[in-house]
């Protein structure tokens, strides 16, 4: 019967207000998901998983080696960004969060060494989770495992690079779960949704107390989906929601808005900004679980 008249929804009465937004959600949804999406795809909620992919940082002087290790890595599904030599590597890790590192040790300007030891320093002082970092040296004498030990790093791959042993040692240490953005200026709202996160375990999780710290969060770092309070101060969701959409790789991002206004014309205001889904304050927790179930 819904076929023959043409009707996309139904609901019957008495209307529950979820089962209203839901029904909303999903009518809105579609028409939202080609702007965003412009990339001519069927699925775009099949783009975005195909789109959350690990970032490696190689530091590497040689360019045939860079080549060689760079084709490894992203014919495995991974993002590549290279560094000549150790000072750029550290560059590299002030501006964006690495899920690891591929660290050649002698190189020109400073070594691989040094460049470990001032990314720990670093962590430390801006006590950051540590970044896996993998010596990467055409040195396979006795002893020098351990020296690579002594000097922070995490693991140890020879050259001439063997596909099977370098991206055996990637995925050992590589995070595989999902990172998602808390993004909301309450305390108390970050930590019941930290909580019910932590719970399940599935996550690695950030959290931004206002629209710019989300913006600039996702700018240094992957991020699979966020969750996005649409009023908050020095720049609210509405605004930080746009301004991802225009980074590089925050077209593919889910953003989920979360927000204590209902209705429709907030539920579009929201996908107009750039969000593809919609949670209602006060938040439940099998809802928040169904929304990031259906992206992630």
């Amino acid at each position: 019967m819904k076929r023959k008249l043409n009707i996309s929804e139904y609901i019957t009465k008495p209307a529950k207000q979820s089962k209203l937004f839901d029904i909303l959600m999903r009518a809105l949804r579609f028409q939202k998901n080609e702007e965003v999406f412009d990339n001519n795809v069927e699925n775009p909620k099949e783009d975005i998983k195909k789109n959350v992919q690990h970032r490696i940082l190689l530091v590497e002087d040689n360019l045939d080696n860079q080549k060689l290790a760079k084709k490894m890595l992203e014919k495995a599904g991974y993002f590549v960004d290279i560094a000549e030599n150790g000072q750029l590597a550290v560059e590299a890790v002030h501006n964006y969060h690495y899920d690891i590192i591929l660290m050649d040790v002698f190189m020109p300007i400073m070594d691989g060494f040094e460049a470990t030891q001032r990314i720990r320093a670093r962590e430390r002082v801006l006590k950051e989770n540590r970044t896996p970092i993998i010596a990467v040296t055409a040195h396979a004498i006795e002893g020098y495992r351990e020296k690579c030990f002594r000097h922070d790093m995490d693991d140890y791959v020879t050259k001439p690079i063997k596909k099977r042993i370098l991206l055996e040692a990637v995925r050992k240490w590589i995070d595989p779960r999902p990172t998602i953005l808390v993004a909301d200026d309450s305390l108390d709202n970050r930590n019941l949704i930290l909580n019910h996160l932590k719970k399940n375990g599935g996550y690695k999780l950030v959290t931004a107390k206002n629209g710019q710290e989300a913006v600039n969060l996702h700018k240094s770092r992957t991020i699979s989906l966020i969750l996005m309070d649409m009023e908050m101060p020095v720049m609210d969701g509405f605004t930080a929601t746009r301004n991802i959409r225009n980074q590089k790789n925050g077209k593919d991002v889910p953003i989920i808005a979360l927000t204590a206004h209902q209705g429709k014309r907030e539920i579009d205001k929201c996908l107009q900004a750039g969000c593809i889904g919609y949670i209602p304050k006060p938040l439940r927790k099998q809802k928040l679980f169904e929304v990031i179930h259906q992206y992630l």
